[in-house]
């Protein structure tokens, strides 16, 4: 699994030195930081472990807003119309380019019968500068105090929720590897009750990629 530096929950990279040599009135002394050490790997350790998200089955937490486009988008809304795939990103991350093409050729394969949404860490003009940077073509929320991305108790980007019709989630789908983007595209033709569409992944990373 691959991650971006500075993701969206910053973990601890502990170093494996347990000493440090300080002076103290010219004369060295070596002070042993074992306990602080394994009480900081143990923190990260416990993150790393933690769940990345919210799992299926609870409801899906609110998310509203004006995208670049100037129109309000509410996800309660277009999931009571048709299935609804959230799409969260890290504003700066050296995957994006390559990421959002494979998204949008999902939304250009389904968006008729199926309602995607993107959620970014940045502020409205950060919103629509990604947008048009990267040619989203489906509406792109932002989120520049992490309140979505913590309702959804993320940890990486890119994440993807698939939320039912009742409001629930049904599933996320991590990162942006082969694996993971064939199967969205699966379910995102299983939901539009459409015949899967070949897309072609051949950019995608061979392995589980988050940034």
């Amino acid at each position: 699994m691959l991650l971006c530096k500075g993701s969206y929950l910053n973990i601890f990279t502990i170093k494996p030195t347990v000493q440090q040599i300080s002076y103290y009135n010219g004369v060295a002394m070596r002070k042993t930081h074992l306990f602080v050490l394994l009480a900081v790997a143990g923190i990260a350790f416990g993150a790393v472990q933690g769940e990345n998200y919210l799992p299926a089955g609870n409801m899906a937490p609110a998310i509203e807003g004006v995208a670049p486009d100037g129109k309000t988008y509410s996800l309660a809304k277009l999931a009571k119309e048709k299935p609804a795939f959230v799409v969260f990103w890290k504003q700066r991350c050296p995957h994006n380019a390559k990421a959002s093409a494979l998204f949008n050729s999902l939304q250009k394969a389904y968006g008729e019968k199926t309602s995607v949404i993107g959620v970014v860490n940045a502020d409205s003009e950060g919103a629509k500068a990604w947008t048009e940077r990267f040619a989203v073509n489906y509406p792109l929320l932002s989120d520049p105090t992490k309140a979505a991305i913590g309702a959804y108790k993320l940890r990486y980007s890119i994440t993807t929720v698939q939320v039912g019709t009742n409001g629930k989630i049904e599933r996320v789908f991590e990162g942006y590897g082969a694996e993971s983007v064939k199967a969205l595209n699966e379910a995102m033709a299983k939901s539009a009750g459409m015949k899967m569409v070949e897309i072609d992944f051949s950019s995608a990373p061979g392995t589980l990629t988050w940034g």
